[in-house]
């Protein structure tokens, strides 16, 4: 309770787009359901997703009924869970279950018309999509079961011609590849919605990992273009926030 109640005083009450949709789908998923959840640390976790769910409010109330966009709203999700977050307050102990931003796009106060989602585990699309069935959307569920970045042709193919489309891009690490983006976004209006790993990831690995290339990871991330070990080089002090702004 003490955890849902930082998330209001921080959050819910500064902003209004979102606010009634977090508060409805935090109540919905509050008891356990017996599905699988995915299971974080920090009330960062918390913001992020109602930031989420600010925008992809805001979008589906503006956007919803556009006549530029006769086949509506399209949510993709490369990385999209099983649509809740179980979340350990490291501060005060406290543990709180979340709507993810799959569930967000599925009870916004317009619900998205197509969801596209992708996981490369199929029991967690499966506890998704019956969460969304609970919910009561009614909406196109496109589930893809695999590894997004081998499924990125078949994911550009599934956007709509005449959609707007907003895709969430929220991976534990660097697990993005450029060229999956690119590919993505190369012929349909896409919104993109991206986590940059780079204090998880990028300042603990660059050094050690990704320099020497002991893993690609960095390089599929940034682009066989970016130069990002040319700015390594001419880094003069290798501090965390330095790193970051690289």
């Amino acid at each position: 309770a003490e955890l849902g109640m930082q998330c209001r005083e921080q959050l819910v009450g500064k902003i209004q787009y979102g606010r009634e949709v977090w508060l409805r789908l935090c109540e919905f998923v509050s008891s356990d359901d017996e599905l699988p959840v995915i299971k974080t640390k920090g009330i960062w976790t918390a913001k992020k997703l109602y930031f989420f769910c600010q925008y992809l409010d805001q979008v589906a109330r503006a956007m919803h009924s556009h006549p530029s966009y006769p086949q509506g709203l399209t949510y993709v999700n490369l990385f999209a869970g099983n649509g809740i977050a179980v979340v350990d307050d490291e501060r005060t102990g406290a543990t709180r279950r979340f709507p993810g931003s799959g569930l967000i796009a599925g009870g916004t106060t317009h619900p998205y018309h197509r969801l596209i989602l992708v996981d490369s585990v199929r029991e967690n699309l499966d506890a998704l999509r019956l969460r969304l069935e609970r919910l009561g959307f009614d909406g196109i569920v496109d589930a893809k079961p695999g590894d997004t970045n081998k499924l990125a042709d078949e994911i550009a193919g599934s956007l709509p011609k005449g959609a707007l489309n907003v895709a969430v891009v929220d991976p534990f690490s660097l697990d993005i590849h450029y060229d999956t983006i690119a590919k993505i976004a190369e012929f349909r209006p896409l919104d993109l919605l991206i986590l940059f790993s780079d204090c998880i990831d990028l300042v603990r690995n660059v050094e050690r990992v990704y320099y020497p290339g002991q893993s690609d990871k960095l390089d599929l991330f940034l682009g066989a273009d970016s130069g990002w070990r040319d700015d390594w080089d001419s880094l003069a002090h290798r501090t965390g926030p330095a790193v970051r702004e690289m």
